[in-house]
């Protein structure tokens, strides 16, 4: 149990066991021995990992940590993804659901009202959970990361040193488990929020993972498609001929990519082949395919301000929470757990 805690010390600090035990005064094999749970460290060992880590000595207690799966972490890394930025993904992921469950305990009940719906079609599983998001089945979907959260999910902005991983999720904790997406914070908006869609799609669709990795992924696509643009309501919002000004104006409207609703527009077959190669053509003259006009607003989550605020206050700082609660300052801002009311003193 010390020993899982002395890992993810670890792996936040970015250390291997070679850099952690010369910083410990210890040989490697035996921070292998403390890691495994072969032996039990010292209290001068504890002492010593408070004093080199940005970790508290309570940090490193016999509570077992929750349980936190890695989900559609497992397969959702791109090629050049590499493992230490998992890794980093991974546990910042990782401490906060340990700081939000501690928090959980002591506030009131959070009900958890995702649809789990393994067994339906992504079209119809998007379309029921417009409904449970409260959703007007012909609008825009708005102020989409509230909106899940709203649904019991735990939703985590990170941002450490991420450059190729725009977010996960998982079902986290015991007996009862918990959903939780991860974004990445440095992502646009309207990447954020077909992150934010893709990963809810998982969670209903996908509670045990089956089947090929690509087909999940294209289950979670059409999941999300359907959730942000409705087709029959795209049916009607795509007015030949289709144009680059014409799809600007909609992603201004529906908060998704111009290469997305191209994308869309053709899925629907509203486009040809053709027509969608020539608008792709135009967006690479345009130097669109990796910086498009029409800016979105990113959303932030709440979930750490709000069971923050409820325990502590409205004066509660980032830094204070997290002492009060055994965990290292710098985790406020890998969380990004800074806003106008829980701010992060400088």
């Amino acid at each position: 149990m010390i020993g899982d805690r002395i890992r993810l010390a670890r792996d936040f600090e970015g250390l291997t066991q070679t850099e952690l035990a010369a910083r410990l005064g210890i040989q490697q094999s035996t921070l292998a021995y403390l890691e495994s749970g072969r032996h039990r460290p010292s209290p001068p060992i504890i002492t010593a990992l408070a004093r080199v880590t940005d970790f508290p000595a309570p940090f490193f207690c016999d509570v077992p940590l929750d349980a936190f799966p890695q989900g559609s972490l497992a397969f959702r890394r791109r090629k050049q993804t590499s493992a230490a930025e998992v890794t980093r993904a991974y546990t910042v992921a990782r401490l906060g659901w340990e700081l939000t469950i501690r928090m959980l305990h002591r506030v009131k009940r959070w009900p958890i009202r995702v649809p789990i719906m393994n067994e339906e079609e992504p079209e119809a599983a998007a379309a029921v959970t417009r409904s449970a998001l409260g959703a007007s089945p012909d609008e825009p979907l708005g102020h989409l990361l509230g909106k899940i959260e709203s649904l019991g999910v735990a939703v985590f902005e990170i941002d450490r040193d991420l450059h190729d991983l725009d977010g996960f999720s998982l079902w986290a904790g015991l007996p009862t488990p918990r959903p939780v997406v991860v974004v990445n914070a440095a992502t646009p908006g309207d990447r954020q929020r077909w992150t934010l869609a893709h990963e809810l799609g998982h969670l209903v669709l996908h509670g045990a993972i089956r089947g090929r990795v690509d087909e999940v992924e294209a289950d979670a696509d059409a999941f999300a498609a359907e959730l942000l643009l409705p087709e029959s309501v795209m049916r009607n919002e795509f007015v030949a001929p289709v144009t680059l000004s014409h799809v600007a104006e909609l992603k201004a409207r529906w908060g998704v990519s111009m290469a997305g609703l191209i994308r869309r527009a053709h899925d629907l077959g509203i486009i040809t082949d053709r027509r969608k190669k020539d608008l792709f053509i135009q967006l690479g003259k345009h130097g669109w395919r990796t910086a498009e006009p029409v800016p979105i607003a990113r959303e932030r989550s709440q979930t750490l301000e709000q069971l923050s605020r409820a325990i502590y206050g409205a004066s509660a700082t980032a830094e204070g929470v997290l002492t009060q609660e055994g965990f290292p300052r710098s985790l406020a801002a890998a969380l990004i757990m800074e806003s106008p009311r829980l701010r992060i003193v400088r």
